[in-house]
């Protein structure tokens, strides 16, 4: 059972132990959705353990991204 250690996930090792998991771009991407978005959201976004192909993986984690911003934005408006 995963206890938090560096190799335990793939979240956690990009985001909590700060290690090179898949390349650069997706890790960076990662790091920016996590800004967003709170674990068990990131943890639901996809099936970190078995993910899909580098290209889809970064195409799913920028489309994330725009939607997250997107909600920011709606919100930004609503408080104004």
């Amino acid at each position: 059972m995963p206890n938090g250690k560096p190799g335990d996930h793939p979240l956690t090792d990009i985001l909590v132990h700060k290690r090179k998991v898949f390349d650069p771009s997706v890790d960076r991407l990662v790091r920016e959705l996590s800004r967003f978005r709170t674990f068990p959201e990131m943890y639901a976004l996809l099936d970190w353990l078995s993910p899909p192909p580098a290209k889809e993986l970064e195409k799913r984690l920028r489309e994330a991204i725009k939607q997250a911003r997107r909600e920011v934005a709606v919100r930004e408006e609503e408080e104004e």
